[in-house]
């Protein structure tokens, strides 16, 4: 295990997290879609996917198709991230910008492994 002496001021560095779960989501939230309206004939159907393929040809929904589903609760690496201050004391290492999780998940650091962004 790595303490804080490790990093430095200005040090960039990558963290893996897993991202907060949503659960099961619509199309609407999950990739930001537009509404249907909501009238003219238009019933129960304002927040669905609408259409989802052609006909006959290709007859088929093609892979990676936007649809519903489970959202969030994956892994992911926020990369280059910088450093600005660091507690040798209490082996605490504050990082600028959002990182993945609620407040209090564990989260993995490392030294980026992209070159350091010229600032």
């Amino acid at each position: 295990m790595m303490s804080a002496r490790h990093y430095t001021p200005g040090m960039f560095v990558d963290v893996i997290g897993k991202t907060v779960g949503h659960g099961f989501q619509g199309t609407i939230k999950r990739h930001g879609f537009a509404r249907q309206p909501a009238t003219h004939g238009n019933s129960l159907t304002t927040r669905v996917l609408g259409s989802t393929g052609g006909r006959q040809d290709p007859g088929r929904v093609f892979k990676q198709k936007k649809m519903y589903g489970h959202m969030g609760n994956k892994v992911t690496v926020q990369k280059s991230m910088t450093v600005f201050r660091i507690d040798v004391d209490k082996n605490i290492l504050y990082i600028k910008g959002s990182l993945p999780g609620k407040a209090g998940t564990v989260l993995k650091i490392r030294d980026s492994i992209l070159y350091d962004r010229a600032e």
